[in-house]
């Protein structure tokens, strides 16, 4: 696990090293080039619909109630699983998975990923019963998590665009565009001071 995080975080900052050269070429471009640099961000600002994109997904659709069959193999398949968990020691799950165990934080969280595998094999079980033995449970249990909600009305005012900050950069560009450069500088110094520290 000791050499992931140094992967992790070698990533984290290249990622952050490039968001700072483009706003390094953003912030010079709008105070050396405003008016050719703003026509590019109105382009990017434009705005595309996502209702009509993720309209298909919207609809509800009916696949039919689960049958026996299932229930026979989520029965099966889940005591079993849930049977093999509960056996398998935090120790040999780390080094079947090849990582360094000596961490505290690294077997608490293998403890904890076991325990909800646990916990989703329990369900399936629970699950199966409930499909072979009480089919009527089952379709009150579906028919309450199949019920459709329209995400339209839950995220209405997510399609708004919000764009105070662009407007301020209009207004004055070579302003926002040296405030853009200088902070920007900043960010790429530092962050190629940590990458060469790696």
């Amino acid at each position: 696990m000791s050499a992931v995080y140094p992967m992790l975080l070698t990533a984290l900052l290249t990622f952050c090293l490039v968001g700072s050269l483009l706003g390094i070429a953003l912030g010079a471009g709008l105070f050396m080039r405003s008016a050719r640099t703003q026509a590019f961000v109105g382009g990017m600002n434009r705005w595309v619909s996502t209702r009509r994109v993720l309209r298909p997904v919207e609809l509800p659709r009916d696949t039919g109630h689960g049958n026996g069959g299932l229930g026979v193999v989520l029965v099966v398949a889940g005591a079993y699983a849930l049977f093999v968990l509960a056996q398998l020691p935090v120790a040999k799950a780390a080094a079947a998975l090849r990582i360094d165990a000596s961490s505290a934080l690294t077997l608490i969280a293998i403890e904890t990923a076991k325990w909800l595998l646990l916990a989703g094999c329990a369900v399936a079980v629970a699950a199966g019963v409930m499909l072979l033995f009480f089919p009527r449970a089952w379709r009150a249990v579906e028919d309450r998590a199949n019920r459709w909600y329209s995400t339209r009305q839950i995220a209405t005012g997510g399609d708004v665009m919000h764009v105070p900050l662009d407007r301020m950069a209009q207004t004055y560009p070579r302003v926002a565009g040296a405030l853009i450069l200088v902070l920007s500088l900043v960010s790429t110094a530092a962050t190629t001071l940590q990458l060469f520290r790696l």
